[in-house]
């Protein structure tokens, strides 16, 4: 699935975490941008190290974080406006799914960024970086070719899985 729409569904868990008014602040139990980002790279570096670092470079964390905060603060609106319409669509689905509770928007909103913002993202950066590592093992000279853009070419593993990545972002959910 696309980032983009990751961050949509996280973004709209997060805003059915805010509830009918207020910002993601207003209520304790609503993800933050950069807590949802953090534990998002902490995933990818998590998943393939070295093809973290390569894609991130130096300060990988920092950049990461950095590269990822807007998204899933948009995810998270998303989020919290999808669960937000569940629950008004049908409310004793919702209930049953979530509970009736005063954090039932809450939890809605913390699974779907779960879901959305972090494990699918790392299932793509693991995919990626997989099949970067076979493409140069296949045949290492013609790989730092295609990919390194640094005088001795050394940035190629880390160029390919951005590119992979972004490639992933780009294609068309299938249906």
């Amino acid at each position: 699935m696309k980032r983009a729409s990751i961050c949509a569904v996280v973004a709209v868990a997060a805003a059915a975490a805010l509830g009918a008014g207020g910002a993601a602040s207003a209520k304790p139990g609503a993800p933050k941008a950069n807590q949802v980002a953090a534990k998002l790279c902490k995933a990818e570096k998590h998943a393939d190290k070295a093809a973290f670092e390569a894609t991130y470079g130096k300060h990988a964390m920092r950049e990461c974080k950095r590269s990822n905060r807007s998204e899933v603060a948009d995810a998270i609106r998303n989020a919290s406006q999808q669960c937000k319409a569940d629950r008004e669509a049908d409310p004793a689905a919702f209930a049953e799914a979530w509970g009736s509770g005063p954090n039932a928007h809450g939890k809605c909103v913390s699974a779907t960024v779960r879901e959305l913002a972090i494990e699918e993202p790392v299932e793509e950066f693991q995919n990626a970086a997989q099949a970067c590592r076979d493409e140069r093992q296949a045949d290492p000279e013609a790989f730092a070719e295609n990919y390194g853009s640094n005088h001795n070419q050394r940035n190629a593993f880390g160029k390919c899985v951005s590119e992979a990545v972004r490639e992933a972002e780009e294609e068309p959910p299938s249906l």
